[in-house]
């Protein structure tokens, strides 16, 4: 379902903040170029759909994700542009199909 997700999440201009060889499969994170994630995590959840912004390491911090920083030390804007998707047992191929439609209609919106 993550990669699924991230397939479509790619195809709407998002970049994976990820190391492709080991990772979790329960976690993906994304960020928009120019979008920042306050923003798309109010209108993601006006919409319905719950994310989070940045790494879980950093959950509840209004700063930038230290670990998205260092990961993307050349590009520091991204850890102010990241959202988090969290898959639970629960999460089904419909949430996913939920999740990218969700994405479809905040991003056709212009930039907060």
């Amino acid at each position: 379902l993550r990669d699924r997700l991230e397939a479509r999440l790619l195809q709407l201009g998002a970049q994976l903040n990820a190391d492709l060889g080991s990772r979790v499969a329960t976690v993906s994170n994304v960020c928009w170029p120019s979008r920042r994630s306050e923003a798309l995590v109010a209108a993601f959840d006006i919409e319905g759909l719950a994310v989070s912004a940045g790494a879980a390491c950093s959950s509840g911090k209004s700063e930038p994700s230290p670990v998205l920083l260092a990961m993307h030390a050349a590009e520091p804007h991204r850890a102010e542009m990241s959202v988090r998707f969290s898959f639970g047992p629960e999460v089904s191929e419909n949430d996913v199909e939920f999740a990218v439609a969700c994405c479809e209609k905040v991003l056709a919106r212009p930039p907060a």
